[in-house]
This record gives C-alpha cells, structure tokens and sequence, in this order.
C-alpha cells in the first residue's frame, strides 16, 4: 500500500491558469525616500477554478463571499493572498482567502472573486 496520496484534483477539472504575482516594493531613497512598486511576476500553474458548495458558503465569515466568488483547487503551486490569477477564458480573479488544509499533501484550495464584477469598486472599465 503506498502512503502519501492526499485528496487529489481529477485531472479533466484542471486547467492552465496564470497568477500574476506582486513582488515586494523597493525603498529608492532618491525617489524622495519613497518605496516603487516591484515587478510583476508572471507563473503558470494547471488549478480548477469551481463554483462555491453551500458548505463553503456556510464556513466562511459574513460578507466575505458574493456571487462572484469561486473556489480555486491548485496541486503543488501555492497563490499568495492578494496575487490575481487569470483563467483560459480571460476571467481574471483576486485571491481573497487561504483555506487551511493539513499540509501532508500538495493539495492548495483558496477561494477568489472575480475582479470587473458588478458591484466591485475594483473594477476594471
């Protein structure tokens, strides 16, 4: 019996994704001492971006979701809080929430908004 296989994505869920990762800001003292905004990274990963089940719905704080919230499942690629992720359809999404797994596999789930959204002051035109 091999041990080590956590719950896994079924591999016609997944598909190319792009996250859009910030890099810290760097302090230029010449800059009047201000700190510029890094360079965007640009990272493939393969994840499933899903619709939320009423049990994500029921675990998650008051307010937190909308119905341009969706769940996105990653294997061995971790999203940071904040970073925007695009899908194959150019749906383009911030992460907004961590959701904790034990870490005995590579499984990440996380959940994001789609960003545009109607109601979103974030949006784009």
């Amino acid at each position: 019996m091999k041990f080590g296989f956590g719950p896994r994505i079924p591999g016609r869920l997944l598909g190319p994704l792009v996250e859009l990762r910030a890099t810290p800001p760097v302090y230029r003292p010449g800059n009047g001492g201000q700190y510029l905004p890094g360079n965007p990274e640009l990272i493939e990963f393969y994840g499933a971006v899903l619709p939320l089940s009423g049990d994500d719905l029921r675990t998650l704080p008051q307010g937190t979701s909308s119905t341009d919230s969706k769940k996105v499942y990653t294997h061995g690629h971790e999203l940071m809080v904040g970073s925007t992720i695009e899908d194959g359809n150019r749906n383009v999404y911030v992460v907004t929430t961590a959701l904790e797994y034990d870490r005995i596999n590579d499984l990440g789930r996380y959940i994001v908004k789609r960003k545009g959204a109607a109601g979103d002051k974030a949006a784009t035109p």
